[in-house]
Formats: C-alpha cells, structure tokens, sequence
C-alpha cells in the first residue's frame, strides 16, 4: 500500500493567503446548500502562488470563503486509484467521454472520508458522485464500495487498485450572487510508490459553475490577467511527476506549465 504523506509545516505564502482570507465575509449554511453543483462544467487555470493574495484582494466583494473546521484553508489528501493498464489516465490522454476517476478523499480538518466518483460526459459537464465511509479508510475491499464503483463506473470495483497520492491545501470561495464556487489549491505534493515530488510554488484555481460563463468576477479578473483554461488533472500530473515511462504527449503541455511555476 502507498503511504501518504501529511504536510503540516504552513509556509509563508500560505499564512499569507490565510491572512486575506480573514477579512473575506464566511459563508453560511443557507449559502452552501445553494452552491454544492454536484453536476456542473469545470473552467480550470494555472497560476503562481504568489499571485492568490491580489487576486482574492479583488474577489472579497463578491465572494464568501467557505470554512472547515474554523480554518479558511483545508488540508486534503487523496488516494486516486486505476486499472493494472491506467484505464482512467489513458482515457482522459486520449480525450475519451464518458471517462471516470475514482478515488478516496481524506477532509482531515472535519475528520471525514468519501469514496468519490467523477464522470466527464460528452458534454463536457462533470457529475460526481460519492459516498462517506469511515475517516482513513484507503481501500475498497467492502461490498459497499465495490457495489457504489459497479453503479457509477463501467469498470467493476475489484480492477482498482491504489496508484498515489496527492496532498494539497484548498480554499473555497462561494460567490454570494450567482451559482457559482471556485477552488484553489497551492501547496501541492504527488506520493508514489517510487517518489515525492513537492510542487511549491503552483497554484490550480477551478471555478465550478452549472454551465460556462465569462460574467462572473473571478473569470473576469482571469480574463484581464491573460491566464487562460488549461487542463489540470492534478491525477494525471501526478503519473506526469512519478511515472514518467507512460505515454503523455498530449497531456505534457498542461505539466510543463506546471513545472515553469514551480519554485
């Protein structure tokens, strides 16, 4: 088994980004339950982290930051799981719909677990499905998981099994207008069985809305500053990282990008 690896060191630019997150409005409740888009289309950018502060500096007017556990920022881990042939990885390289990802989530501030399931369907809309199972499990060697993967997958439950890791610490923002949430991960790290590749430095930044839209303040801003849409499976950049000997091409763009921001 893949151990995972627990960050707990908060380095600078994240104290940074904690502090402009304290003077942002906390979403309630009310709010979250409005905001949860399950199904949805997914806009994903790349960016330095040295740039989250100025960019949240703009967005606090139109945006609540979502709290866990009291704290701004969230610490996640998970453990992405593929076929013996990376069925999954392959089929997102290829540009495959239908195309799946299956994975365990770890939300250790709320000390929560999710065996969670994401589908990419012909119209580029995202749907995840997941269900809780006790905080820390890593495997899916019960009835339940394997029957939950057999519903929402093509490929049964037993063809999985764990392939990495990858840590990162998020923060949620809710726009209090529109349907809308965005997500930014920084302090990224990728755990194989063969390495640990820290990926100081990078920012992914993922707006979730129910269908895409320019007219929101935060793809406004991302607009002015030029960066652009960008792929960023951070599954697939991890293989990218740790398993350099799998077939890429199409995907390599999208890393090399990553690894121009990484310090």
């Amino acid at each position: 088994m893949i151990e995972a690896v627990t960050t707990t060191n908060i380095r600078k630019s994240e104290r940074e980004v904690a502090s402009r997150l304290s003077t942002f409005e906390k979403a309630d409740s009310t709010l979250l339950s409005k905001r949860k888009l399950l199904r949805r289309t997914d806009s994903k950018f790349l960016m330095s982290e040295r740039d989250v502060p100025s960019l949240l500096g703009n967005l606090k007017p139109n945006y609540s930051v979502l709290l866990a556990s009291e704290q701004t920022i969230a610490s996640y881990r998970t453990l992405y799981f593929d076929t013996r042939d990376f069925r999954c990885f392959h089929d997102h390289r290829r540009g495959k719909r239908p195309r799946y990802k299956t994975r365990i989530r770890h939300y250790d501030d709320r000390k929560v677990s999710y065996l969670e399931i994401k589908k990419k369907n012909s119209a580029n809309v995202t749907v995840k499905s997941r269900m809780e199972i006790p905080f820390d499990t890593s495997c899916l060697d019960t009835s339940e998981a394997i029957e939950f993967i057999g519903a929402h997958t093509p490929i049964k439950g037993r063809e999985f099994h764990p392939v990495l890791w990858t840590n990162f610490s998020r923060l949620t923002l809710l726009n209090d207008r529109h349907n809308e949430r965005v997500t930014i991960d920084i302090n990224l790290s990728f755990i194989s069985d063969e390495q640990v590749v820290a990926m100081t430095g990078v920012a992914i930044l993922e707006v979730k809305q129910p269908s895409f839209s320019m007219q929101t303040p935060i793809m406004r801003d991302l607009a002015k500053r030029r960066i652009r849409r960008k792929s960023a499976s951070k599954y697939c950049a991890a293989l990218n990282a740790t398993r350099k000997q799998l077939a890429n091409n199409r995907l390599l763009p999208s890393f090399r990008a990553m690894e121009r921001l990484r310090v």
